[in-house]
């Protein structure tokens, strides 16, 4: 799980994802966006065969980016990303 000081509002350009925030778990799937505190603990979690991209707007660092899926580990939690700036 992550935390970060800010907000995060994260958009699904293609695949799916699930999207854990705190005890509470959200499926975002092509189109569906997320906007919440970052300072609670989230992971990204991607669904099915297609690597997930997504753009994440990290408002406490003043970044934008665009993140593709390249790792996760035996739960399907997302361990690595590519992040490229949008």
């Amino acid at each position: 799980m992550d935390e970060h000081e800010g907000q995060e509002f994260d958009y699904v350009i293609s695949g799916s994802l699930l999207l854990y925030i705190g005890d509470i778990c959200y499926e975002l799937n092509e189109g569906d966006s997320a906007y919440f505190d970052s300072s609670i603990p989230h992971a990204h979690k991607n669904v099915g065969d297609t690597q997930a991209e997504f753009i994440a707007n990290f408002g406490g660092y003043n970044i934008m980016a665009i993140a593709t899926v390249r790792n996760v580990d035996e739960n399907g939690l997302i361990t690595n990303l590519t992040v490229r700036p949008k």
